[in-house]
Parts: C-alpha cells; sequence; structure tokens
C-alpha cells in the first residue's frame, strides 16, 4: 500500500477512537483477503502488527513530459500515423473533427504504458477484440518519446506480432545514450495503476452523472482503490456472519422449545436454558452449555452420574472383544485341566524351593526356620535342593504353559475393562 495512504490512515485512526478488535481488522482488510481471514480466525486479544510509515517506500517517479506518439494499426488509425505535442509544463489540447483518431492516440498512450485499457475491464469480448485497425495489415505497434528530468530523451514502444492478442506484446525502454531495458525501468508502474492518469470519455461524464459513480471515478484518480477493497472485503465478511449468526438464532430457537419440557426433570436441560438464555451471542455462555451437554458437571455424584459416564464410553470393537473372551475362557479351560496334576504340584513344590533358596541366599548355613533341625541348612543342602527345585521345574512346563497363558489373557481382558474404571470409581457407581 502506499506510504501516504496508510499514514492518512494511522492519522484517522489517532482522531477516532475505534476499538482494538475494529482496528486490527481495518489494517488486515487493507492487507487482503488472507490477512482478513487469519486476523478473523485468530484469538480476540491478537492484535495485528502495525506497518510503519517511514519513508522507505518508493520513490516518488521523476517528472516527464511527452514529445510524440506514433500509432500503427490500432483501433482507428491503420498506416503510421504521428501526434507531436510540445513538451513542457501546462495543458495541451489535441482538437479534431470527429473520426479523425483523438482517442485513438489517447488510448495508444494508455496501452503503451500499461498494457491494456482499462474501460475495456468489464466490456464484451467482442468489444475486446476491436483494438487491432481494421485498416492496417501486419504488425501492430506504439512508440513514444518522452523528456525525462535528469535523464533527457527516452524511447518507449510496445508491439505485437500479427496473429497476437492484446495481452501478448513486446515492451521496452530506451534512453538516450543506452542500450534498451524493460519498462519497469521507468519506476512508473504502481502509480500508473494508483493514480491513473487515463480517463475516457465516459470516464469523464462520470463528473456529471450519479454521486456513485463520481464517488468511484474519485477514488480511481486518487489511488483510493485499496480502500475500497478493504471496504468491500469487511463487508463480505460481515455478511458472512450475519447468515452464519441468523441460522444459528434459528436452530437455537428449536432447542430451546425441545430442552425445555425436559427442565423440570434434568438438570442438563436446565442448564442448557440458563447458559443459552440471553437474546445475543455475547449474553450466551457456551462453554457452560457444552459442559452440561456432555456431562462434564453433575449435579448429583449418584446412579445419573455412573448412567452419563457409561454413556460416554467408547465399546471396544466386537471381534476385538469376542477374541478376547475367548482367550480367557480357554485359559479357565486350561487352568482346570492342570489342578491337581503332577504337573502343578511340581510347579508349587518348585516355588517353595526357591523361597528356601532365597532365604539360605540371605542367612547363609544354619538351623531349618520350618522344622527347626539344628544344621540342616548347609552348602550341601543347597546343591541338592538346587537339583531337586530344577527337576521339578521340568515336571512344571505344562503348569507353567497354562498359568502363562491364562496371564496373558487377564491382561488382554483388562486393557478393554479399563476405561470402566473412571466410571466405576464415582460414588454409588459400583458395578454390580
Amino acid at each position: 500500500m502506499d506510504d501516504a495512504l496508510l499514514s492518512a490512515i494511522f492519522e484517522r485512526l489517532a482522531e477516532k477512537t475505534l476499538l482494538p478488535e475494529a482496528e486490527d481488522l481495518l489494517l488486515a482488510a487493507l492487507d487482503g483477503d488472507d490477512a482478513l481471514n487469519r486476523q478473523l480466525d485468530s484469538d480476540p486479544a491478537h492484535r495485528y502488527p502495525r506497518v510503519s510509515t517511514n519513508g522507505t517506500g518508493a520513490s516518488e517517479p521523476v517528472g516527464a513530459c511527452m514529445r510524440s506518439v506514433t500509432v500503427a494499426g490500432f483501433r482507428g488509425i491503420g498506416p503510421t500515423a504521428t501526434l507531436k505535442v510540445a513538451p513542457g509544463p501546462g495543458l495541451t489540447l489535441v482538437v479534431g473533427r470527429n473520426g479523425s483518431g483523438k482517442s485513438s492516440f489517447a488510448e495508444a498512450i494508455e496501452v503503451l504504458l500499461t498494457g491494456t485499457l482499462m474501460r475495456w475491464a468489464a466490456a464484451p469480448t467482442v468489444v475486446r477484440e476491436g483494438w487491432r485497425s481494421k485498416h492496417a495489415a501486419g504488425d501492430t505497434e506504439i512508440t513514444a518519446e518522452f523528456f525525462i528530468e535528469g535523464s533527457g530523451n527516452a524511447t518507449v514502444c510496445r508491439s505485437w506480432a500479427a496473429d497476437s492478442d492484446l495481452a501478448q506484446s513486446t515492451a521496452w525502454l530506451q534512453r538516450a545514450g543506452e542500450k534498451r531495458g524493460p519498462l519497469s525501468a521507468l519506476g512508473w508502474d504502481t502509480d500508473l495503476k494508483e493514480y491513473r492518469p487515463f480517463l475516457s470519455h465516459a470516464e469523464l461524464e462520470a463528473f456529471f452523472g450519479k454521486p456513485s459513480e463520481l464517488h468511484d471515478l474519485l477514488a480511481s484518480v486518487l489511488g483510493l482503490e485499496d480502500l475500497a477493497s478493504a471496504d468491500k472485503r469487511l463487508n463480505g465478511a460481515r455478511k458472512v456472519r450475519e447468515d452464519e449468526l441468523s441460522e444459528v438464532k434459528k436452530r437455537l430457537d428449536v432447542l430451546r422449545a425441545r430442552m425445555q419440557p425436559l427442565a423440570g426433570q434434568d438438570e442438563r436441560a436446565r442448564a442448557c436454558l440458563t447458559a443459552l438464555s440471553g437474546s445475543v451471542p455475547s449474553k450466551w455462555d457456551i462453554p457452560a452449555a457444552a459442559a452440561a451437554a456432555i456431562g462434564k458437571t453433575v449435579a448429583d455424584g449418584g446412579a445419573i452420574a455412573v448412567l452419563r459416564g457409561l454413556a460416554q464410553l467408547t465399546p471396544p470393537p466386537a471381534e476385538e472383544a469376542a477374541a478376547a473372551i475367548a482367550d480367557a475362557r480357554s485359559a479357565a479351560e486350561g487352568l482346570r485341566d492342570i489342578t491337581g496334576t503332577n504337573a502343578a504340584q511340581a510347579r508349587e513344590l518348585a516355588a517353595l524351593l526357591d523361597v528356601a533358596l532365597g532365604h539360605y541366599q540371605a542367612h547363609g548355613d544354619g538351623d531349618c526356620p520350618v522344622c527347626g533341625n539344628a544344621g540342616a541348612l548347609t552348602a550341601a543342602w543347597r546343591t541338592a535342593t538346587e537339583e531337586n527345585r530344577d527337576r521339578l521345574r521340568g515336571e512344571a512346563v505344562a503348569a507353567n504353559d497354562a498359568f502363562e497363558e491364562a496371564r496373558t489373557a487377564a491382561r488382554r481382558v483388562a486393557a478393554l475393562l479399563s476405561p470402566l474404571a473412571p466410571v466405576a470409581s464415582l460414588e454409588g457407581g459400583a458395578l454390580d
């Protein structure tokens, strides 16, 4: 954005006190649709960055006066024709009869410097295709000679091949004594768009037409399109949100009507009605309504709390639950089958001998702590007991496998039941 325009906006903001949120939205809208959408989606406390205008923007272009313009094959000019003017300050009038090419020369200068005609932006295709003269064949070319302050004479040229359209042109600039370069070297690109020096006859008539047309024209001439675009973006964003709010209010009326009969029996309905009782969004307590609806706040800690907790549980997949149950049943049958067998007895005896060996490891030689037999625990006893334990472990393989299968099945079932723990721990929530 132009520094002068941005400075003027900051000055007006200093004079007219706006809410911080309104200032942020205005500045974001001036920077484009994406910036405005990001600001609208951000936290209200987020401030939009202020860009200071410290004169670091584009420098003011140097002054220039036109000496002549030469046109071939453009609009009403067929064969090459040249219009010469006296370079210097002041007003230059070009006078001629109708059809003599005055408008064609004027439009040729605009196309030469900008590459397009503004008045054709919304024109039908058939009108835009009439830019090439019907009275000449071959290429189209527009050339102008300027006197530029500080650098002297310069020539600007834009040309089109015979089969190209208006947007497919080649342009160059050549200052006296220098090689050809791009047209952008003039430094006029931004200013030609923001401060249009080219006004058609129809645009000039707007000064005497409707106030709205005059406003749009003045905004264009004064380079205020950025403000108009920002205004359009803000109005568009407001319209979208007003429509969304209107729809929410309609749905809220229906929701209130459905909750009203339940308010006498269900504290959730009463809480939601209280939270959403306001007529405007600023009066609505959305977090409170959401908490009541999903059961995060419970008036009593009894059966209703348990039921709410159960209602919020997500059951495991049916296939996974069925497989876990089948494993648990299989493990239970395995434990029943091993009970009372030699393998089960060997497993129990091996565990008992492990405990005895642990006692010997901790205390060394001594009396038996079970039967009291003096000097029963010795190094020889340890060696014999370890051999006996290892033999029993070999005999207990089937029992150990059955118990390991049971532990694995129990862990799998516990994992599926773990979400129930918070509900089961609620007061009055014992799962019978």
